[in-house]
């Protein structure tokens, strides 16, 4: 394990925001947004802040999931879940 000073472990993020979490997983803002309005990514809230766990993200990239499309006006995320 990597260390900044001698003894110190880096430690991996338990949370990361939206824009690490598209960077990571190779989305467009809009399209996590569109994953999680399907319900195919589920945050964590802290106030305002949506954030995501590495576990989260790794289940997350580990799935085929084709196109990800916004949901139709007028509809519910849910229903197209399947």
């Amino acid at each position: 394990m990597e260390s900044l000073q001698k003894g110190e472990p880096l430690m991996e993020p338990l949370l990361v925001g939206r824009r690490e979490a598209a960077k990571l997983l190779g989305l467009s803002l809009r399209s996590l947004d569109h994953a999680v309005c399907r319900g195919l990514l589920k945050p964590r809230h802290l106030g305002r802040r949506v954030l995501f766990t590495p576990e989260e993200l790794k289940r997350f990239a580990g799935q085929d999931h084709g196109r990800i499309a916004p949901v139709p006006e007028g509809r519910d995320a849910r229903e197209d879940a399947g």
